[in-house]
Formats: structure tokens, sequence, C-alpha cells
């Protein structure tokens, strides 16, 4: 039985599912990286390797109008997973905007090296919102991280499982599984703290707009994405903070 596979959906993600594919393929080979297609333009797949697989019923202008991410989304790639793991010791389940590293003092190998060593029945991220800092993001030039200051701390909705051994029971978008909740009234205990998330979907307004236009939903403008975005770094709940250097360096 083989070691361990990721697993993503993209619909039309031009910059995040290129730095998805260049960042997860260093720790895993192509045989082992299934990408579902979720009703993707044919460029999207220009420089991508691994296994792309068209979803059962891509996701469309109409039915994301009608609010119907879980279906089209999560659960096609929860059910792909599952799959996997009739095949594979483990199962890394992560979206196109979520980069999951661990510790560079504790894994100098990166990913590949923690989960080489791995022996656990799951492993939860740490999660940390990465924040726009008004520098324009250029995702061709590496470390990413080392291109923004900021970040919300602990932020419990991406503090997830994402590598399992058996059936996590996910729910609310992959957020929450039977081991963890991301409600903040409940304590995280399984959650590690030499295992980062790092969320890339609010660093970059820019990419934020564009990234939704790409994916149907043309209402979303430069205004809206401001707003959207300013409205997580001012929540009082969440807690900002400075990116630490030695992990800016490693993503």
């Amino acid at each position: 039985m083989s070691k361990c596979a990721i697993v993503t959906i993209c619909k039309d993600e031009p910059h995040f599912m290129k730095m998805w594919y260049e960042y997860y393929s260093q720790h895993f080979a192509d045989a082992d990286i299934y990408i579902l297609d979720n009703g993707c333009q044919e460029t999207q797949w220009d420089g991508i390797g691994g296994n792309i697989e068209l979803t059962d019923h891509p996701l469309t202008i109409e039915n994301a109008a009608r609010g119907h991410s879980d279906t089209y989304i999560t659960q096609p790639k929860i059910k792909k997973c599952l799959k996997l793991l009739e095949s594979y010791e483990y199962v890394m389940n992560v979206d196109t905007d979520e980069f999951v590293v661990p510790d560079p003092d504790k894994y100098p190998g990166g990913l590949k090296q923690f989960i080489d060593g791995f022996t656990g029945v799951f492993a939860q991220c740490t999660g940390y919102n990465v924040l726009d800092n008004g520098v324009p993001f250029n995702p061709v030039s590496k470390p990413w991280l080392a291109q923004r200051d900021e970040y919300h701390c602990d932020w419990n909705h991406y503090c997830k499982v994402v590598l399992a051994s058996e059936n996590p029971e996910w729910g609310g978008g992959s957020h929450n599984s039977k081991w963890n909740h991301h409600d903040k009234r409940l304590k995280q205990e399984h959650m590690r703290p030499d295992l980062n998330l790092f969320h890339l979907h609010y660093m970059c307004k820019e990419l934020l707009t564009e990234r939704y236009n790409m994916r149907g939903n043309p209402a979303f403008n430069p205004e809206n994405a401001a707003r959207s975005v300013d409205a997580y770094y001012n929540h009082p709940k969440f807690t900002r903070e400075m990116i630490p250097g030695k992990w800016k360096q490693a993503l």
C-alpha cells in the first residue's frame, strides 16, 4: 500500500493552482497527486501534472449563484479522499489556496519528511490566515510568504485535519471532522504547533478579484474584494501578528 495521496479540487485558479502544484509536487510524486477538474478552462492545466479528473457535476455560474458550493466543491473532494484511503495508508485533503508546512527547524526536508515519518491516525494543523499588505504579490517570486508581513494567528477555521488514515467524517468545507471543530468555544486538543496551514485566500486583493471573476462571479469586483479583505483584517476576534522569519522562508 502506498504511503500518502494528496487531493484538491479546482475551478479556474490561474495563479493558486500553479502555486499549489509547484509546492506540493516537491513532496508528492505525480502519481500520488489527484486534482479534480470542476469545469476549468483547458489552459488551466498548462504546466500542471498529477492525475487530473473531471468531476461528475462541474460547478457552473448558475449553481454557484445558488450557493451550492458544498455539493459541487467539498463533497466531490471528500468522496475522492475516502476512495483513495482504500489504496493509500494516508490521504491529505487541501484546497488550492491552502499550503501545509511543517516546522522547518524540526523538518528540514519539509512536508515529505513529515509524512514519511508520520505514524499517527490523523494530523491537525495550526491555521493562519495570511493578510494583504498593500504590496503587489508576485506568484513567480519565491519564497511567497516573504512578500507578506502579517497573519491572523491560530485561526480556528483553518486549524483543519488535513492528513488521515481513516475517514475523518469531514464536514463544513472539510474544516470540521470527528476529531476537531472550528468553533472558538471548543478546545482544539489535537492542533499541532509544528504543522502550519497557511491560507492564502486573502493575501492579495487583486488576485482575489481575479479569482472570483474567473470562477463565475463577475459581481465580485475590486471594491467588494477590498471590502471582504478588510472585514477579515479588522475583525476583533482575530489576533494579528508578524509572520516569523523561519516560516516566511519555508513557503
